[in-house]
């Protein structure tokens, strides 16, 4: 109780005694017109736009990830697990929840991919010859030099 007495006593009135030259330094400041501090407004129109996004941790919201065992459920989405579940009589669920064997389409769409890739490089590379056959033609019919066989 007594501390706080004591800072109140401190304290004071909170004026503090002003120079003359000051107040009369700021008087003048304040009569003066203020400068404009604006640019001229731009001729077209300026819109700014924040986007604030959250990635996803995985591709697609409904897609399943998880690091599941493929004994626990079937190998893909876990609605089509529980779908399957719902539909598949009980006699028959072992087999067709709990598949066992070997995954085969890695290796069917890696090689899918292989032979896509080869048909496509070998059809760029018959339309770059059919191109230049086209521009040799074209050059030897008007005059102009003939490029050199590749």
């Amino acid at each position: 109780m007594l501390i706080l007495l004591a800072l109140l006593l401190q304290a004071g009135n909170g004026q503090q005694p002003r120079d003359a030259a000051t107040l009369e330094h700021v008087r003048r400041n304040l009569e003066r017109d203020a400068p404009v501090l604006s640019a001229p407004p731009p001729s077209v129109p300026i819109f700014r736009v924040k986007v604030i996004e959250r990635h996803l941790l995985f591709d697609r919201p409904w897609q399943d990830d998880g690091i599941v065992p493929a004994y626990v459920h079937t190998p893909g989405p876990i609605y089509h697990h529980e779908f399957l579940y719902a539909v598949t009589p009980e006699a028959f669920r072992s087999a067709t929840l709990y598949p066992i064997g070997v995954p085969v389409m890695p290796a069917v769409e890696a090689a899918q991919k292989a032979i896509a890739g080869t048909i496509r490089s070998y059809k760029q590379e018959r339309a770059r010859e059919r191109v230049r056959r086209e521009i040799d033609r074209f050059r030897a019919e008007n005059g102009l030099l003939v490029s050199a066989p590749r």
